[in-house]
């Protein structure tokens, strides 16, 4: 008995044997430099498993907070004030998560084509 994804690759080698293309990683120069693949020889597409990761803040998030607790202590010693520290930590906060969102918006408007102002 077949699994189900031995059979949806069956399927799929079935049925889209027409279709002329490689699947490979991107070298490291291509990374760098974002370089497009090399249609000359067929249909190339890098397969990268984590570049959806880049979308998200997927694995930065203790960086972050260490960033937000040493922001606090710094501002905790200039203004010798702990209201005023988790004024500036909000505030940093904020101007992070509105530097994300419009990026983004950015980089999902110019993948999918779309004018940002289509977007929900």
């Amino acid at each position: 008995m077949k699994s189900a994804d031995d059979a949806a690759m069956t399927a799929y080698l079935t049925n889209f044997k027409e279709f002329q293309y490689t699947t490979r990683d991107k070298t490291f120069v291509e990374k760098i430099l974002g370089a497009t693949p090399d249609v000359y020889h067929g249909s190339v597409f890098p397969n990268d498993r984590r570049s959806f990761g880049h979308a998200m803040l997927r694995g930065i998030e203790p960086g972050i907070l260490i960033c937000y607790a040493l922001i606090f202590v710094c501002a905790d010693i200039a203004f010798d004030s702990v209201p005023a520290s988790a004024l500036v930590i909000c505030a940093m906060d904020a101007a992070l998560v509105f530097v994300r969102t419009h990026f983004g918006e950015r980089n999902l408007s110019i993948k999918m084509l779309l004018d940002w102002k289509f977007l929900i």
